[in-house]
């Protein structure tokens, strides 16, 4: 199965139709899959593979459960245990703007850590640089798109830390924290949980720095700004 933009509005449609009997084949052959273990499968074939399931798993109407709940999880399981070894020519590490739309907009934390660190390990390849320098692009954009963003945000900006791409991220860190800044404010209408996510996906992003005067000072900020004097 091709994978690349067209084909993933495509699945999109045909997922809101695909019928039980379906979901049932797909899953049973995912099941068939499992048993091998993913260094028994050659890279051109683990790469199809994990274009095929990222087409399963692509639809935004996944937190509905439609169509299936079970081939969504059975589907990201698998793209889970395929990027435990490097699939440099898959679909979402060579899209950078899919990638970072796909890493933003669900749960696929453990996936999208394995692409970013399987990356990092070529960064002194020239596509590699490429990639990971439009990812920061699109996150830039994403980022900008909602606060409801800014943990998946956070996630990439760790990964790119813990490889030494600080310079790289630095600012897009500062501007993900002033935009959860604005959300924890006093009288904000979100939700408790919304605030316990986002508190949590702050602190992350200040302990990055926490031992640095800028650190320090908007730590200090923070605090001044979400508790009440």
């Amino acid at each position: 199965m091709r994978c690349d933009s067209q084909s993933v509005s495509e699945a999109e449609k045909k997922r809101r139709s695909t019928s039980d009997k379906a979901i049932e084949q797909y899953v049973f052959i995912i099941d068939s899959i499992a048993y091998y273990p993913p260094e028994a499968i050659k890279r051109p074939t683990r790469e199809k593979i994990l274009d095929t399931l990222f087409l399963l798993t692509s639809s935004s109407t996944f937190r509905n459960d439609k169509p299936s709940s079970q081939l969504d999880s059975k589907g990201l399981q698998m793209m889970n245990r395929l990027w435990t070894l490097g699939n440099a020519s898959s679909f979402l590490a060579t899209d950078p703007t899919a990638f970072v739309k796909w890493a933003t907009s669900r749960y696929t934390g453990a996936i999208v850590r394995k692409i970013l660190r399987h990356t990092f390990s070529t960064k002194d390849q020239e596509r590699s640089r490429q990639f990971l320098a439009s990812v920061v692009k699109a996150l830039e954009e994403e980022a900008a798109a909602g606060v409801e963003r800014s943990p998946s945000a956070t996630m990439i900006i760790e990964e790119f830390w813990k490889a030494g791409e600080q310079d790289a991220v630095r600012e897009l860190k500062y501007a993900v924290m002033f935009n959860m800044n604005r959300l924890l404010e006093p009288g904000s209408d979100e939700n408790i949980g919304v605030h316990i996510t986002i508190l949590q996906a702050w602190r992350r992003c200040w302990i990055l720095e926490r031992g640095s005067p800028e650190g320090y000072r908007k730590g200090i900020q923070f605090l001044t700004n979400i508790l009440p004097l």
